[in-house]
């Protein structure tokens, strides 16, 4: 059965929110005792996306593609999904 894509981006965009550091917060594990809060000063960065361009052989692209209908999304946003799994995955290795 093949999964349908919003289901699939939607799950993504879930993994992406669900961190264990953020279950820790919630859970009051890293605490709750209102004496310590104090407020942030919150500077938003600029979160549009970077249009980029590079050079990806026709071979991998097919690739890609192929893979991607099998996950149900398009290759892009497929590829989107692998670099940004790669990328967390070695920050939380390197710390």
């Amino acid at each position: 059965m093949k999964v349908q894509p919003k289901k699939k981006f939607e799950k993504f965009a879930q993994d992406a929110i669900d961190d264990a550091e953020q279950k820790e917060w919630e859970s009051g594990r890293y605490g709750r005792d209102p004496k310590h809060a104090k407020v942030a000063k919150i500077e938003l960065p600029d979160e549009r996306p970077l249009p980029t361009s590079i050079r990806i052989p026709v071979d991998l692209i097919r690739d890609l593609k192929e893979l991607a209908d099998c996950e149900g999304l398009r290759y892009q946003a497929y590829l989107k999904m692998i670099l940004t799994r790669h990328v967390r995955a070695k920050k939380k290795e390197l710390k």
